[in-house]
Order: structure tokens, then sequence, then C-alpha cells
């Protein structure tokens, strides 16, 4: 009898990463023969928040205008990324699904897998242990794939040790969270690679939106208000007579920004500036020229990043991207990244990846 797998992640964010993360590792395991569902599972803070997006606060007509914009903008967001899911994912029958409510499902699967992304980034899910697979009973196989908890995880891992504990398999994608686990929680536990690397870049293809704009450009995706990364696109758009496209002002993208529209953006893009993960490692899955951001807002290096590049040799390609560091951004994407290398070492890291996630959910 074919075993039936649940997902739980965080599929219905309207964050790119999140979504084709789980749509990477729903056809991953599909491929394999497996019966694969995404439990639609709600995290009540990760709810509110995108619920609260484009709340008009400020009373300047300015401000209202600006917020009445942002809610446009976040509704029509939200309608495609719904339909990508309701298209290209495979969902539980049961949805919306509360804390409350959610052993109602605990029967549902014989395997139960959490992860990628930040699942286990507990001050980002307010706490929620659902995400370590609280209500899963004894009987059924429990699974952490490539699981994040963000760049500050020391004491919020060491409160649910004893969840951690109960896994059958655990694998991490940072290799500082890697070692911590190691060390405090008598887990063993290695380092996997993100599902956008795992699955093959022909499924991104099949969903990926046609080219949307004529004029070749520089494409700027931006999870922090960073004016420099801008200052820098800028000289070089005007330098190389490219269109600027940035996900923060641009009307272009406004129009365009369903996540299959969000990977042609990349994948038709001359270069690449990015401060994102995701946005990083979709660059290299497209075989871009690109730099990513090293520093967060708060001035912290980005480690999931980090991790990443030096692992497909690419470390040069992090660095502070401002203006006082303008020619050395010019001359990295100037130089043309050697992909079939780059290749050779993500073909070790996702092949790896892989065996350990087929032989963990086969128990």
């Amino acid at each position: 009898m074919q075993k039936k797998v649940g997902i739980l992640t965080f599929h219905n964010s309207v964050n790119y990463g999140a979504v084709l993360q789980t749509f990477a590792l729903n056809r991953v395991l599909a491929k394999e023969g497996f019966s694969v569902e995404v439990i639609d599972y709600v995290n009540d803070k990760i709810d509110n928040e995108l619920k609260s997006k484009g709340h008009i606060e400020e009373k300047s007509i300015k401000a209202i205008i600006k917020s009445a914009l942002q809610k446009y903008h976040g509704a029509r967001k939200l309608k495609a990324f719904s339909k990508f899911m309701d298209d290209n994912i495979d969902l539980s029958r049961e949805r919306d699904i509360k804390k409350s409510s959610i052993k109602k499902v605990a029967d549902n699967y014989d395997i139960f897998v959490t992860g990628s992304d930040q699942v286990w980034n507990l001050s980002l899910t307010n706490n929620d242990t659902t995400y370590f697979l609280d209500f899963v009973p004894d009987k059924a196989l429990k699974v952490a794939y490539s699981v994040s908890a963000g760049d500050c995880f020391n004491e919020d891992i060491k409160s649910v040790d004893s969840l951690v504990k109960k896994f059958n398999a655990v694998s991490v994608r940072e290799t500082a969270l890697n070692s911590f686990i190691n060390e405090n929680c008598s887990v063993e536990s290695c380092v996997c690679c993100d599902p956008v690397l795992l699955a093959d870049v022909s499924e991104f293809m099949k969903v990926k939106s046609r080219r949307i704009m004529r004029k070749k450009y520089i494409f700027c995706y931006l999870m922090g208000n960073k004016p420099g990364i801008i200052e820098v696109a800028r000289n070089i758009a005007n330098e190389k007579d490219l269109v600027l496209i940035d996900n923060k002002s641009s009307v272009q993208f406004f129009l365009h920004s369903s996540p299959e529209e969000y990977l042609s953006w990349i994948y038709n893009a001359e270069y690449v500036l990015t401060d994102s993960f995701h946005g990083t490692a979709f660059s290299v899955v497209f075989h871009k020229q690109f730099v990513s951001d090293k520093y967060d807002c708060d001035g912290n290096i980005k480690l999931r990043i980090s991790n990443l590049l030096d692992s497909l040799g690419l470390k040069d390609y992090f660095v502070s991207i401002n203006a006082q560091n303008m020619e050395i951004i010019k001359d990295l994407i100037n130089k043309q990244i050697d992909y079939e290398k780059v290749e050779e070492q993500k073909k070790i890291m996702s092949d790896k990846s892989h065996d350990w996630l087929i032989d963990a959910v086969e128990g």
C-alpha cells in the first residue's frame, strides 16, 4: 500500500521563497512515487500579519493613498499566490486548519515532513510547536527536512529539545544549527539543501511565466528597505543602458508579481542584486550574474546565504552592496561565474540531500 506523506511548512504565506520551496518539496516527493499532500495549516501570527498588510494607520492624504495602494497590491498578490497553490501544490482536503484542530489530521498520514524554510524559528511563529510535530502520534514517521530556525536560535531550540528528540530523522539548512542540535539535543542531524536546489530546474521552467518586458533589465529583489543597493543598481543600469526593476517601487513589478512572474523576473534579468536567500538561490538555479548582500537591516551577517554560497564556491559574491563598494560590485557582475563548476558542487549537495530525504521518508 502506498504510504501517504503530509508536509507541514509555510505554504500559505505571501512569500515567494516559502511558496516555491513548498512547490519544490511537493514535486520531489511526488516524483519518487509518494502520495503527497501539503497540510493546509494556518499559523495565527503569520495569518494575522498577512491580513493586516495595508492597514491604514496614518491620517495624511499621502499616507492614505499609499496604504490603499499597498492594500490593493497585497490583495492582488494574495489572489495570485492562492491561484498558484491551487494549480501547482497538492493541498490537503481539510482547509484553513488551526492549532486547535490540527489533531484531526494526525491519522491521515503515515509520514509527516516538516520543512523547509524557517519553520523552527519560534519568534517567527509565536512559539508554535506544531511545526515540531507535537500533534503527531508515535506510530507515524516524523521527519524534519532542511529546517531553519533563523539566525538566532540557541535558547529557543533548547526549550523544545524534547520535541526535537522525538523525530525519526532531522536535517537542517544551516551549519550553525546543525552543530547546535548535535551538541545540545542528543540528536544526530545533518545539513541538507533547500528544496529549490533539490528539485530539477525543469520543474520551475514549467511554471515560469513568459518574459514580461522586452527591454533588457537589472533586477533588484530586496527583503529590507536598502536604498544603498538601489543606488548601486541604478548606477549599473545607467552605465549598461538597462532598465532597473525592483520589487519595492517598480510599477512593472507591481503589475506582474505572481510566483510565476517572480521566477520570470530572475530568469530573464541581465544581472540580479538581492538580499534574499531565495533570490540568491534562484539566481544560482537560473545561472545568473548576481551579487548577494551580506547584511540584514540590523547589520547581522546573513548566515543562511553565507552557508549556501560557501558550499557552492561562490563566497566572493556575498558582499555588502553599497556605494562604497560600487567598483567591487561592478567587477563581480562583469566576472563570468563558472556555472559548470557551480553545478558540480550543487549536484553533490542535492544528490546527498535527495538520498537523505528518501531514506528518511522510507524509514
